[in-house]
């Protein structure tokens, strides 16, 4: 008997839904597309996708549905005119938003007879169908619906299933990104103030490197992983009592360059509470206690 071709359908053809589209295509699946600016669909057409002309068509094509659109509310706007023809699928959900979004959405789709799994992809688009240890996705939902469908999402990148609450995919993507924006800001407010004194940034990046490089064992010297578990906070010979003035020392240099100050003043707020908190002796790991 022969096999059939594989099949699914992408909804959303932004960067990250059409580099989906794309992988899956040179796989030899047949992918069905759907967007609401029909024109994005005609580069993947010309490769030999199908575009729907109705949502209706897209979901009635595949049985698995990947939706890559920017925020959990447009599955709704885009999906409820399918509703009808729900139960059954598989809806697969790229996009991002809080964890209550999502589990609002995985309710709402097994409402339908729908069958949901959230998804959370590490990586941009340009590195979707590519391999290596930082390749990877999260999902999670029914265990049994991941692993019926595992080997088809691996086609995109690598898969980490993180659980059955659908919330847990989002909250390890999202909590990912909360280090991943305040690093980049931090490290761009360094760089704007060594600049408030006619210092280029290619000066300043072999000492911003080494610090980078050096950061993992600050880190595992601190023990930030055990004590934010324990709750216990060493602070022999750096507590936050000094920490809170280091920040503050920060906060007087940027106001005198005349950079943006709500970085540091956030980041002096943060330990300036902890001290408060009565923990002036604790480490800085104690910044945990006021974070929660």
């Amino acid at each position: 008997m022969e096999n059939r071709q594989k099949a699914l359908t992408v909804i959303g053809l932004g960067p990250m839904g059409f580099a989906m589209a794309a992988v899956y295509l040179s796989k030899g699946y047949k992918v069905t597309v759907w967007n609401r600016t029909a024109s994005k669909a005609a580069p993947l057409v010309a490769q030999g996708a199908v575009q729907a002309p109705h949502i209706t068509d897209a979901v009635k094509s595949s049985e698995l549905l990947i939706i890559s659109l920017t925020e959990y509310a447009g599955m709704y706007t885009v999906l409820e005119p399918a509703a009808a023809v729900l139960s059954g699928k598989t809806i697969v959900n790229m996009s991002s938003d809080s964890p209550g979004a999502v589990a609002e959405a995985a309710a709402w789709a097994e409402g339908l007879g729908a069958s949901f799994l959230s998804g959370g992809i590490m990586v941009p688009p340009p590195y979707i169908g590519k391999e290596g240890p930082e390749i990877y996705t999260f999902y999670s939902g029914k265990r049994e619906v991941f692993d019926r469908w595992q080997a088809d999402l691996a086609i995109m990148t690598a898969t980490d299933f993180r659980g059955e609450d659908p919330r847990l995919a989002m909250i390890y993507y999202q909590a990912l990104l909360d280090y991943m924006y305040t690093a980049v800001a931090g490290i761009l407010h360094a760089i704007a103030l060594v600049q408030s004194a006619g210092i280029k940034a290619a000066i300043f990046e072999p000492y911003l490197n080494n610090l980078l490089q050096f950061m993992p064992a600050l880190v595992a010297e601190s023990a930030t992983i055990r004590e934010a578990d324990d709750g216990i906070y060493n602070g022999t010979g750096n507590n936050m009592q000094m920490l809170r003035a280091g920040v503050r020392h920060v906060l007087h240099a940027s106001r005198e360059a005349g950079i943006n100050t709500s970085l540091p003043e956030t980041i002096f707020s943060l330990y300036d509470a902890v001290v408060g908190k009565g923990l002036p002796n604790a480490g800085i790991n104690s910044l945990i206690e006021v974070l929660r």
